[in-house]
């Protein structure tokens, strides 16, 4: 299934920052995947001129929290493993 909205039309950082998310998005699904919403997303990215690298770092560190949600960046405790936002979405370090 197509997402039904395009790829944000934003610009600068407001654009940067909705690219990174709708590709987040596209590469862990709370539902089933959908390739062909993820490679118009990752070529929007390359037409944006962004790197795929750089819109999926993870979030800057807090201080306080070790892992993080590779979907939302929401920010977790070591112990937690799963996201609470992202239907269990496996958190990674960083």
């Amino acid at each position: 299934m197509v997402r039904p909205r395009p790829p944000p039309a934003a610009s600068g950082r407001d654009r940067r920052a909705a690219l990174a998310r709708e590709l987040r998005e596209a590469l862990h699904p709370l539902g089933a995947a959908d390739p062909a919403w993820l490679e118009r997303v990752r070529s929007v990215v390359v037409s944006a001129g962004c790197s795929e690298a750089d819109l999926l770092a993870p979030p800057p560190p807090d201080g306080v929290a070790s892992r993080h949600c590779p979907r939302c960046h929401q920010r977790f405790a070591a112990a937690v493993a799963t996201c609470s936002e992202c239907a269990g979405i496996a958190l990674r370090n960083g």
